[in-house]
């Protein structure tokens, strides 16, 4: 804050400045308290990020699916076999334990596959938005009058491109806007036209409005219900309808003289009555008050839009018509040269389409001239039809190549320039079906009303609709254009059964047209058949349900039928893995041991945060090494992270009667492959490994070990962070211990929201740089309020040292007048003499 210079004392001979120094001594050191705490609390944030900071990198290294070498949560991750000479992605092995070392071959005749069937036909059907026609202004229809209210007559002349001797307009709120640019432009009394007049759009057609001019000083008064009601509305020109917008934008909140509101079932109508626009309320009972609207004191009289346009056209060479009224109206017409030529791409071959030049006054006559056109220019139905649906344009594609369209007559079209033609399950069913359809899918029934109440319905929703009643995937794809079906389990024994009871359901999403399913058809999918020999020169044929199985210890995965035989050699190798876990080990023993020294360290109450006053005799070195004191402990204790290493310490060494080992369905604990804590107690949780035992559990356990870190939970199978307690519980005792802790640490670091809306707790405490949380956190709100006050209390501090000040200026002023009036008498004494 700003310091004024001054000087004290002259009169007094007291050290003015000093004094008051020591008199606010006190009330800074208060403000002093304040600012210490305040950056105490920025120094928990700090270290609160620094933590994050550690663990999230943590989790990028080991629980992060694109870290493959050192991602722990794949139970493939910790195979103890090298697999040698497997080339190809056909088909990936992994040896786990109880497998043989040695040499294999394999042979795949048939991946498994699910019932599936798949459109016979490209189903590509979209609707674009409405025809329009644009508008040309050439010499023949650019010039026009206006006669205002008041009977001046104003000549218009929309300038036309001197190139091609017409200008075009895509709609009349384009042209209506060109006239307003224009009429700003244009000088009328000690203003422009566009105060008085402005052109505006009503049902395609331009209408000429009357403008009545609100200054800033304006008051609307009116009394409802014996209630005075009074507001104010921005300067402005503006047409009735304008103005009455102004008017119900501001009434709904405003007050009234005993504190009343506007009711809520009460809007502001407007009344025509002769030339005047007169402004009521009507109320739900269609009771009317009058409003009054005063400018500067003085009642405005609000106009009507009652214009008169006058003017000759040539209407054999323009869009317009032009009437003696306050009205423009345009035609729909097609015009050679202007909006009559289409370039429609099919695939990479181009073919320009030619429009039949005229006024199309109904869709059916625009659908024709659509469809003619394309004939005409060798585009067949199949490749491309038009249809007129609700006055919208729906094109219809059989062909699978990808079509797009250009030209100036792309918005007669309904759509932008280059725009290609491709569904999307956004669009409406009813653009591919109409009427009452019914079908089966299994034992599940189905129907629709394209034509009524399912009208809207759009392909997604009707897919979706299938796969919550069915299970099974329904989908559109927009690459090949076709619907397919399918189940999500794999082998011969799935299947599907689908059936039209009434209509065409499936007969024109994944038919031909020829009713194929109106007596109902069944779609089976394939198991996967393969032949392996193994380490022991064994080959047998077999015939597997799903493409991912184990066998003998070895576990396949099949991704395609192989082209003749793959040979592998398994090798027996337990470093990799072991490794691994010993890394994942120590490194978790930094991030542990450098947050329960934090939670732990001892606080130093008598290093504070130094003041500004402090600060100023002293060196860099010394701030530092101060700091650095004054921060430790200031995270002793702290409950989330305590709560966060309790939670991690169980994830290792959880414990249940019920259960054999640390994990539901696995036998092991830690301590059987050489895993356990440290005796001492001020390490809290850290991690010791025999690494002999670990070795030999790798070698003759690793599917075990594999499934005490990394098995899955069977009943909740994803983390969620809305999850209750309950269902917390049962996915903790299922899961393998990294597993749970990736789990721990999202409710701890987690950036997403859950369904109260809270991120993970150390975000929500102190935020995290690059997210939202980084102003908005409980420490943050916690500064700003420190701020607050600090800023307060300055502001307290100056007023109360200026008042010092002032009142010791009023006791030099004082002792000035009294030492003036001792030397007047003193001088009057000695000229006695």
């Amino acid at each position: 804050m700003f310091q004024p210079m001054r000087m004290g004392g002259l009169a007094t001979g007291m050290d003015t400045e000093n004094m008051i120094k020591q008199m606010m001594r006190p009330y800074q050191m208060r403000v002093d308290k304040v600012k210490q705490d305040r950056e105490l609390i920025q120094w928990r944030q700090e270290l609160y990020r620094d933590m994050l900071t550690d663990m999230n990198k943590f989790k990028r290294s080991y629980f992060d699916v694109l870290n493959g070498e050192s991602y722990m949560l794949s139970k493939e991750d910790f195979s103890t076999y090298n697999v040698e000479g497997l080339t190809g992605n056909s088909v990936k092995v992994v040896g786990n334990s109880g497998a043989k070392a040695g040499n294999y071959k394999l042979d795949v005749t048939q991946i498994a596959e699910g019932a599936k069937v798949e459109g016979a036909g490209v189903i590509n059907n979209v609707t674009v938005g409405k025809p329009s026609f644009g508008i040309k202004i050439d010499e023949n229809n650019n010039e026009f009058k206006v006669k205002l209210a008041d009977g001046t007559l104003i000549d218009f002349k929309i300038p036309v491109n001197e190139v091609t001797g017409f200008n075009r307009y895509n709609s009349a709120s384009e042209l209506a806007s060109e006239i307003n640019k224009l009429t700003a432009k244009m000088p009328l009394g000690d203003g422009n036209v566009s105060d008085k007049v402005k052109a505006v759009v009503k049902d395609g057609n331009i209408e000429f409005m009357t403008l009545t001019k609100v200054e800033a000083d304006n008051k609307i008064k009116f009394n409802h219900n014996g209630e005075d009601f009074e507001f104010s509305i921005s300067a402005g020109n503006y047409t009735a309808e304008e103005l009455l917008a102004q008017i119900n934008s501001k009434v709904k909140s405003v007050k009234g003289s005993n504190g009343g509101e506007f009711p809520k079932n009460t809007s502001i109508v407007v009344d025509i009555e002769s030339d005047s626009a007169k402004f009521s309320i009507k109320d739900d009972l269609g009771n009317k008050v009058g409003i009054d609207i005063f400018n500067k004191g003085e009642k405005l009289d609000i106009k009507t839009p009652s214009l008169n346009v006058d003017g000759q056209v040539n209407t054999d060479n323009t869009a317009i018509k032009l009437y003696s009224s306050n009205t423009i109206a345009f035609e729909n017409k097609i015009i050679e040269g202007f909006n009559d030529t289409l370039n429609v791409r099919i695939g990479t071959e181009i073919k320009t389409v030619k429009l039949t030049a005229g006024v199309f006054s109904d869709d059916a006559a625009i659908e024709k001239n659509f469809n003619d056109a394309l004939l005409l220019a060798g585009i067949t139905e199949d490749d491309l039809k038009v249809e007129m649906k609700e006055g919208k344009v729906n094109f219809t594609s059989k062909s699978g190549k990808q079509i797009s369209i250009y030209g100036n007559a792309s918005k007669v079209f309904g759509t932008s320039d280059n725009f290609n033609i491709s569904m999307d399950s956004n669009n409406k069913m009813s653009n591919i079906l109409t009427g009452e359809v019914e079908f089966r899918i299994n034992d599940v029934k189905f129907s629709y009303d394209f034509s009524g109440a399912d009208k809207d319905k759009t392909i997604s929703n009707i897919l979706k609709d299938i796969k919550d009643k069915t299970g099974l995937d329904m989908t559109y794809s927009e690459s090949s254009k076709k619907f397919t079906l399918s189940s999500n389990e794999t082998g011969a024994s799935s299947s599907i059964y689908v059936q039209d009871t009434k209509g065409k359901f499936f007969d024109t999403i994944l038919g031909d047209g020829t009713d194929a399913f109106s007596g109902g058809k069944t779609f089976a999918g394939k198991d996967a058949i393969f032949t392996l020999t193994d380490a022991t020169g064994q080959s047998s044929e077999y015939a597997k349900a799903m493409n991912n199985f184990t066998i003998d210890g070895v576990n396949y995965t099949l991704n395609s039928k192989t082209e003749g035989s793959v040979n592998f050699t398994l090798s027996g190798n337990t470093d990799k893995t072991f490794n691994k876990i010993k890394d994942f080990v120590e490194k978790y023993n930094e991030l542990i041991e450098k947050v329960s020294n934090k939670v732990e360290e001892k606080r130093q109450y008598k290093y504070k945060p130094l003041t500004s006053e402090q600060r100023k005799d002293m060196k860099e070195n010394e701030i530092k090494l101060w700091e650095d004191r004054a921060k430790e402990g200031i995270l002793k204790g702290d409950q989330n992270l305590r709560d966060m290493l309790n939670e991690l310490r169980g994830a290792f060494f959880y414990y249940d009667k019920d259960m054999k080992g640390a994990v539901d369905g696995v036998d092991l604990n830690l301590s059987d492959i050489g895993i356990t804590t440290s005796s001492d107690t001020a390490q809290r949780g850290k991690l010791i490994i025999n690494e002999e035992k670990l070795k030999e559990a790798l070698k003759n356990k690793s599917d075990e070990v594999a499934d005490l870190f990394t098995k899955k939970s069977d009943t909740y199978k994803t983390y969620n962070a809305s999850a209750s307690s309950t269902e917390r519980n049962t996915r903790f005792r299922e899961e393998g211990i990294f597993q749970r802790i990736n789990d721990i640490f999202m409710d701890y670091t987690r950036t997403t929201r859950d369904i109260k809306g809270k991120k993970g707790i150390l975000i929500e405490k102190a935020g995290i740089k690059g997210d939202f949380s980084e102003r908005t956190n409980l420490l943050s709100d916690e500064i700003k309020e420190k701020d607050d006050k600090i800023y307060e209390m300055e502001r307290k501090l100056i007023e109360r040292e200026n008042r010092y000040y002032m009142q010791f200026a009023m006791l030099e002023k004082a002792m000035q007048k009294a030492n003036s009036q001792s030397a007047w008498f003193a001088q009057q004494f000695g000229g006695a003499k």
